[in-house]
């Protein structure tokens, strides 16, 4: 049955394109949407459009978990646009930005913060294979 209420189109929407969803434009809404990334379960990560993770703020907000899901279970466009999210040195400038304030704001540490984010590269390289395949 197709969604009839409007509240229904926005949550649908909201789910698979958060970044179109919500504005991104200034430090504090980056912050905001990766903070709302953050809190996404492992299955709503699964229903990110794969160019999410084009999208700095996005990534930022990404988990080692949520990586991990999306490198055994999303879609090969998905893994594609997540295994190029540190390719561009102003992206991973970007999210490197996000992620300390993500982290001020959450109240963690900073050697929290660099440590997930170092985690977060390495397994994105580790798994670079998996982007060339679909999973099953």
């Amino acid at each position: 049955m197709p969604p009839t209420d409007l509240a229904e189109l926005d949550y649908v929407s909201e789910m698979i394109h958060p970044h179109l969803a919500f504005p991104h434009s200034t430090r504090a809404e980056e912050v905001a949407l990766a903070k709302r990334i953050h809190q996404k379960s492992r299955g709503e990560i699964l229903l990110l459009s794969p160019t999410a993770f084009d999208v700095p703020a996005v990534v930022a907000g990404l988990t080692a978990e949520h990586i991990e899901t999306v490198m055994r279970l999303g879609a090969l466009s998905q893994k594609r646009f997540l295994g190029t999210a540190f390719d561009v040195p102003e992206n991973a400038a970007r999210i490197e930005a996000i992620t300390q304030a993500l982290a001020e704001e959450l109240k963690a540490g900073p050697g929290d913060v660099s440590r997930q984010l170092q985690r977060l590269r390495w397994y994105i390289n580790d798994h670079r294979t998996l982007f060339s395949k679909e999973s099953a």
